[in-house]
């Protein structure tokens, strides 16, 4: 039945295939949809034979990006089938099938999809077996690249993401990189590591657009915080410096990623990494504390507060220029004014 829906949805001319409008709750919703529903509920109690079929209606329904709705079910059909025994290992024993479906549907997934699409990826990574680790590389870009998601959901099954590929890739395998996209035949297989993980979401860094470096920076910082114990000293120490260069540019987006990416090293990261670092960085802050868009004043500020808390105020004043000494000055003087009322709550509650 659904396949005979989907038949006629795709034997439409483009200009008649319209936007569904919203069910009210009086109106029955299309078919396709309470089909692709009954299929998502009973497909973990299905034999293994018919998942071959489940993946044929999914690679049917993926194309259609006028039907958001029918293609988000049809995206949540794949981590759905990873919760049963005979699910999981149809994913494994048909891998190659399923990347090859994620990586041809990429360019009709619609955004409503997009948090499910990202799950999809994930369910995919997580039953990659050793040697098909290429499939991460080739899906990389779009996993960085919905950090700046507007959907906050799909903002965090990005970072999730990040996450399981660094573990996926801390666990080692291959990659081969001659199959992934726009390579050539003669590229390198090379080992998996948490550091080839860090490089590849590097090459972002040199991205064509703003909104690309921006969101590899974003990355980097999420990677950063969840791997820094586990990442070696010159990896980290190239972050920093790198960042550090981008806290110059011009672009607004671009700093605001590095903004978020200082915060998380000067309070994540070792003392002994950072404080070497902060003769350019404090300079490269200053720059910023007196932008009021985007609450750059703000941010800004409060990394202060957080490396004075950190390294004492000695250290920061050491590095910061004459004009950046009124904004430590009173950071101090907020400081010692709060330390001060406490005092003075905690003798009025004594006495």
């Amino acid at each position: 039945m659904l396949e005979s829906s989907l038949k006629e949805i795709t034997s439409q001319p483009p200009s008649e295939k319209q936007p569904p409008r919203e069910v009210s709750q009086n109106q029955m919703p299309p078919t396709s949809h309470t089909l692709m529903d009954l299929i998502i509920t009973i497909s973990i109690y299905l034999p293994l034979p018919t998942f071959p079929r489940l993946l044929t209606l999914t690679s049917q329904i993926l194309p259609l990006n006028h039907d958001a709705q029918l293609q988000k079910k049809a995206y949540r059909l794949i981590p759905r089938l990873a919760t049963s025994t005979n699910g999981a290992l149809a994913l494994q024993t048909r891998n190659e099938d399923l990347q090859s479906l994620l990586l041809s549907s990429a360019p009709t997934a619609s955004a409503p999809a997009r948090r499910d699409r990202l799950l999809a990826i994930a369910t995919a990574i997580d039953h990659l077996p050793p040697s098909d680790l290429h499939f991460i590389p080739s899906v990389l870009s779009e996993i960085v690249i919905a950090t700046k998601e507007v959907n906050e959901k799909a903002r965090s099954a990005s970072f999730d993401l990040l996450v399981l590929v660094g573990r996926r890739m801390s666990a080692g395998g291959t990659i081969e990189q001659a199959k992934i996209p726009h390579m050539g035949n003669d590229a390198p297989t090379v080992p998996a590591s948490l550091e080839e993980f860090c490089t590849m979401v590097s090459a972002g860094l040199v991205g064509s657009t703003p909104h690309m470096v921006s969101a590899s920076i974003t990355a980097l910082t999420r990677i950063l915080f969840e791997f820094h114990a586990e990442l070696q000293r010159s990896v980290i120490e190239d972050f920093i410096s790198t960042i550090d260069l981008f806290l110059s540019s011009p672009n607004r987006e671009i700093v605001a990623s590095c903004l978020g990416f200082t915060k998380v090293a000067v309070t994540a990261l070792p003392k002994e990494i950072v404080e070497p670092k902060l003769q350019t960085l404090v300079p490269g802050l200053l720059g910023w504390s007196r932008e009021h868009k985007g609450r750059f004043r703000t941010k800004v500020k409060h990394i202060f507060e957080r490396m004075i808390r950190r390294f004492g105020v000695a250290i920061i004043e050491r590095y910061t220029p004459e004009e950046g000494k009124p904004l430590i000055h009173n950071i101090r003087k907020s400081k010692e004014r709060k330390k001060r009322k406490k005092s003075e709550v905690a003798a009025a509650t004594a006495a």
